[in-house]
């Protein structure tokens, strides 16, 4: 049961910040993905026991800082006919960070699968660390 909390708010964590780039067609809406990443994210930490981070996560980060971005993007008045018209920047964000994600995952598959065996580094003898 622990694992399955685990991997949903991993994957929470995951699409809502992937929805702060792609989905978010009005700055508003992005603040509120990015809110949701944040809210999530202390979830998280509180579950695996790191009560004190996730709290601070609240109160700093969804307490002061996204609540400052909503208030300062209220206040630019954008029209409505900004908000509606539709645009391609969003399917591109979208685009670009699906592949940066693709490339991390590709780059954490590789570096988890190397063997770490420190006692065969030759720099380790350079400097007297081995036996």
């Amino acid at each position: 049961m622990k694992t399955i909390t685990h991997f949903l708010f991993g994957f929470g964590i995951l699409f809502t910040s992937f929805s702060v780039i792609s989905l978010g067609d009005s700055p508003v809406l992005a603040v509120v993905f990015l809110i949701a990443t944040f809210v999530l994210a202390a979830l998280y930490l509180i579950l695996i026991g790191i009560s004190f981070i996730g709290i601070t996560y609240i109160i700093l980060y969804v307490g002061a800082i996204a609540v400052l971005f909503l208030f300062v993007i209220m206040m630019l008045n954008l029209k409505d006919k900004d908000l509606i018209e539709p645009s391609s920047v969003s399917l591109n964000n979208g685009i670009y960070s699906f592949i940066i994600v693709i490339f991390f995952a590709y780059l954490i598959n590789f570096l988890t699968s190397l063997p770490l065996n420190f006692n065969n580094l030759i720099a380790l003898e350079y400097l007297g660390l081995k036996d």
